[in-house]
């Protein structure tokens, strides 16, 4: 079951969604649940033009709000690669 202090993380996946090199962050969810593209990814044309475009999209979210990415994790996550 997923508990609110979790790591957030894909249905389909294991991994926590966020989980990579610290180097190597191109994505991270802002406390409103929107995608922000970070400006290193534009280093790499073609993966650039691939995630640019859910720049400022908002994701999908569970409808039971408990079962929501705690945004504190959320947080952390663009402290840290900020």
């Amino acid at each position: 079951m997923y508990e609110q202090d979790d790591p957030p993380r894909l249905f389909s996946s294991r991994k926590p969604i966020l989980e990579a090199d610290d180097e190597m962050w191109f994505i991270t969810i802002d406390s409103d649940y929107k995608v922000r593209v970070s400006d290193q990814a534009e280093k790499d044309p073609a993966l650039y033009d691939e995630i640019s475009k859910y720049d400022g999209e908002k994701i999908n979210l569970p409808k039971i709000k408990e079962n929501r990415p705690a945004k504190r994790f959320l947080l952390e996550h663009q402290n840290r690669v900020s």
